[in-house]
């Protein structure tokens, strides 16, 4: 009966030392796997590390686009005025010219009348002097 004990003693610990090292087996294999994790972790964070570097970056590319489009746009709208204002003095400039030239017009024309006038006095004189001779 003893020597049955110590046989389920014996099998008993073959069991467990088989089971031990199954057991060692899986650690060691679960070792692997979390050594294998742990790496693909690193490299995953190195990669989101350059990804936040890169979005920085793109956002301060496009903040620089928007200030540089910004300055263009106030740029533009501050020549349009210059142009706008340009062309109004232009304008009043030339409305003023035309003036001018219609008042010239209208004192050669006034002028011109007063010739005719003095040359058809002048003419009628002749006549009456003519006549009296």
């Amino acid at each position: 009966m003893r020597h049955l004990k110590i046989l389920d003693l014996v099998s008993e610990k073959e069991s467990m030392e088989c089971s031990l090292s199954e057991a060692q087996q899986h650690v060691s294999q679960l070792e692997m796997v979390r050594s294998h994790l742990k790496g693909q972790v690193h490299t995953i964070m190195q990669i989101k590390e350059v990804m936040q570097e890169n979005v920085k970056g793109l956002e301060n590319q496009v903040e620089e686009w928007r200030s540089y489009k910004k300055q263009e746009l106030a740029d533009l709208d501050q020549e349009l005025q210059s142009i706008e204002e340009l062309s109004h003095i232009t304008h009043r400039i030339l409305e003023y010219a035309r003036e001018e030239a219609l008042q010239e017009k209208d004192r050669e024309k006034t002028a011109l009348f007063e010739r005719l006038l003095q040359t058809q006095q002048q003419l009628e004189q002749l006549r009456q002097e003519m006549k009296e001779e």
